[in-house]
């Protein structure tokens, strides 16, 4: 096991700065995932620790080893990579003794390490096959167990599990996450799944156009986010744009008074998750918050109803219920008048931060008529007025 030190790594291709003074402390047997977008540096990072590629500046330690400069095949790490990297012509056994016998261990060895690797992933007797007699999540495993075999200070995970069916996805990330706690491996993961993440991994690190945005653990990212990318990125949220007007209370552009628990810095954003507001029948409503509103638009998703409400203020709120009782039919229709209460506790204040470029584009808007523009990503989140 290993503790892992990144210091102010830098990495750049031509123009476009992919890793942006990067710091990063891993403890020892700590899983830590780096998450964020397409393009984010998430991966160039995890590439630099590898040491399949050199940073332009910048340190990268393990157990206070430089090995910045240090080879791949130096750096006692264990990779399992986004496409298993698995060769077809090899068996099971040979795929996972690959990595032993450039080590020169001996037969005897060999053959021990396989078993053990074979049983811990729960592939003991597929030894002889070969990867195409393997399902997608077979040869994940043989994957994992090529890298956990040689008993590496750290395992690096390039989103192991993106091939895998929704399903699938949830059964071996949990195996991968008790191996790792068994064995107390060093471990970092790379993924833009954040229900992988928040899952997965001890501390999250949510990256943006090479940038830290913030490091903490999957509870204090989603209970408490520092601005509005990782608020957006780390679950859904609800967006009101304006300004504080006192220590408790934060007025939107559309003239909303929203009560705070109190705040000793300025911001212009604020959020609120969605499954933290409450839906009323009109009337008179003794929460600090309430709201009067009218449905728009209602989802079953099993566990949960999403209503969707537009308030009298022109602002649109997406609201999780969660439901709880078997066969129930109790819930809100479209067009049905509604109140929305939400308590101080639940609203978060965010830092300005600009809008860069590429967020802007992944903008969508819904016009007044309820017609949902296309944009060219799937990505979205919602803010006063609309989705955007």
């Amino acid at each position: 096991m290993s503790y892992v030190q990144l210091q102010n790594l830098t990495k750049r291709y031509g123009p476009t700065v992919a890793v942006n003074a990067v710091s990063l402390d891993v403890a020892e047997g700590e899983f830590v995932a780096l998450l964020g977008p397409s393009g984010c540096g998430k991966t160039t990072t995890l590439r630099l620790i590898a040491g399949f590629i050199e940073p332009i500046d910048g340190r990268i330690s393990f157990d206070n080893r430089d090995v910045t400069y240090v080879p791949p095949y130096r750096r006692d790490t264990g990779m399992v990579f986004q496409s298993y990297a698995l060769f077809p012509h090899m068996t099971v056994a040979d795929n996972i003794a690959f990595g032993l016998k450039m080590r020169k261990l001996s037969a005897a060895a060999i053959e021990e390490r396989i078993a053990w690797a074979l049983k811990t992933v729960q592939l003991t007797g597929l030894a002889e096959r070969m990867p195409r007699q393997l399902s997608g999540g077979q040869q994940q495993r043989v994957a994992l167990a090529r890298a956990l075999v040689i008993n590496p200070k750290v395992l690096l995970l390039d989103e192991p599990l993106s091939n895998l069916d929704a399903k699938l996805r949830q059964e071996v990330r949990i195996e991968i996450r008790q191996i790792q706690q068994q064995l107390k491996l060093t471990t970092i993961l790379v993924t833009h799944d954040q229900e992988e993440a928040l899952t997965m991994a001890d501390r999250l690190v949510v990256l943006n156009h090479g940038v830290v945005q913030q490091i903490g653990t999957p509870r204090e990212l989603y209970e408490q986010p520092r601005n509005r990318f990782v608020a957006e990125f780390i679950g859904r949220s609800n967006f009101f744009a304006g300004a504080l007007i006192g220590a408790d209370t934060f007025r939107t552009h559309s003239g909303l008074h929203v009560r705070l628990n109190g705040s000793a810095h300025t911001t212009s954003t604020l959020a609120i998750r969605p499954e933290k507001l409450l839906l009323r029948a009109p009337g008179p409503s003794n929460e600090p918050n309430s709201f009067s509103g009218q449905v728009e638009f209602v989802t079953y998703k099993g566990a949960v109803t999403e209503y969707i409400v537009r308030l009298e203020s022109g602002d649109t709120l997406m609201i999780d219920s969660q439901n709880e009782s078997r066969g129930a039919t109790d819930g809100y229709s479209i067009g049905q008048p509604v109140m929305v209460a939400w308590s101080p506790e639940n609203c978060l204040l965010l830092e300005d931060t600009n809008m860069t470029e590429n967020q802007a584009s992944s903008v969508a808007v819904i016009n007044t008529d309820g017609v949902k523009q296309p944009t060219p990503t799937k990505r979205k989140s919602w803010l006063r007025g609309g989705w955007r």
